[in-house]
C-alpha cells in the first residue's frame, strides 16, 4: 500500500477519534447537569460551555476526563490526584449560576417564602416571588413553562 494511502488513513483514524471524543465529552458534560437538575434552559445554555472545559487524556493506558478551570489550566478539585472531576464542576458553576438549576433556592429558583418548601406544585410560583427576578430570569422561566400565580 502506497505511503499516502497510510497517511490518508491515518487523518481519517484521527478525525473519527477526535469526533468520537467530542461525542464522549457531549454525554458526559450532559449527565453531570441532567444529575445536577439544570433547568431546561440551564441545560440548553452550559451543555456547550462547560464540554469546553473538557479533554480526554490517555493515563495509565485509560481515558480520562480532565477538567480546565475557567483560566484554561487544571483545575484542581475532589478526585484523589487533586484534579477535578464532574461533581466539582457543576458544584462551580451552580455556586455561580444557581438560578439555572432546579431546587437551589437562587434567583427565585421556585422555592416558596413558606418554610423554603413550593407547596404550588412543579413550574409554579408567587407573582412577587416572579416579580424578585431579573429580565433574564423571568425570560427563562416563561420559556421553560413555569406558570404565575398570585397570593
Amino acid at each position: 500500500m502506497p505511503i499516502r494511502a497510510l497517511s490518508a488513513g491515518n487523518g481519517e483514524l484521527l478525525a473519527t477519534r477526535a469526533k468520537l471524543r467530542d461525542v464522549q465529552i457531549s454525554s458526559a458534560v450532559s449527565l453531570a447537569l441532567m444529575k445536577a437538575k439544570a433547568t431546561p434552559t440551564g441545560a440548553e445554555l452550559l451543555a456547550e460551555h462547560l464540554a469546553k472545559r473538557v479533554t480526554i487524556e490517555t493515563v495509565d493506558g485509560r481515558d480520562t476526563f480532565r477538567i480546565a478551570g475557567a483560566d484554561g489550566k487544571p483545575m484542581s478539585g475532589s478526585n484523589s490526584d487533586g484534579l477535578a472531576n464532574f461533581g466539582d464542576l457543576i458544584g462551580e458553576t451552580i455556586k455561580k449560576i444557581g438560578e439555572l438549576f432546579e431546587g437551589q433556592g437562587l434567583g427565585g429558583g421556585g422555592a416558596s417564602q413558606r418554610g423554603g418548601r413550593n407547596t404550588l406544585g412543579p413550574k409554579t410560583m408567587l407573582r412577587r416571588e416572579f416579580d424578585g427576578l431579573n429580565g433574564d430570569d423571568r425570560a427563562a422561566r416563561m420559556k421553560s413553562g413555569w406558570k404565575i400565580v398570585d397570593g
